[in-house]
């Protein structure tokens, strides 16, 4: 059995180059998380006006979750530890002024929608208010 030929150079070996995404951090940042643009429409909109290279929509997905850790929402363990901890401060006659995610409040309105429909398991229901 012939063994295989090396990978072309800087395919497996080198790390990936973030030098422009790391340069534009903080456009890309009010672009997708405080305007809440879409992925393509960060995109674009860096693109165009920025002139930032055409990278594949995929290759902008693993950078805003991976590399720069961008998250516009949370997960279903998380909804439930948050609705936890809020329940504990409201035990404890603390008040919860505001929930953030990445730097972005989370509406008050979305967080009780939310943890009334993520943060339970199925058969059992929590009543939730902020208030």
């Amino acid at each position: 059995m012939a063994a295989l030929p090396p990978p072309p150079p800087g395919l497996l070996w080198q790390p990936r180059d973030y030098s422009a995404w790391d340069a534009n951090r903080d456009r890309i940042y009010d672009y997708y998380i405080i305007r809440n643009k879409t992925r393509p429409e960060t995109k674009r909109l860096m693109e165009e006006c920025h002139a930032f290279p055409d990278f594949p929509l995929p290759t902008w997905e693993h950078v805003l979750r991976e590399h720069f850790k961008f998250r516009k929402n949370l997960g279903d363990d998380e909804w439930a530890f948050l609705a936890q901890t809020l329940s504990g401060r409201r035990r404890l006659g603390k008040e919860t002024f505001a929930v953030h995610l990445c730097g972005r409040p989370i509406p008050n309105r979305s967080i009780v929608k939310n943890i009334g429909r993520k943060a339970t398991r199925p058969g059992e229901s929590m009543a939730f208010n902020l208030s």
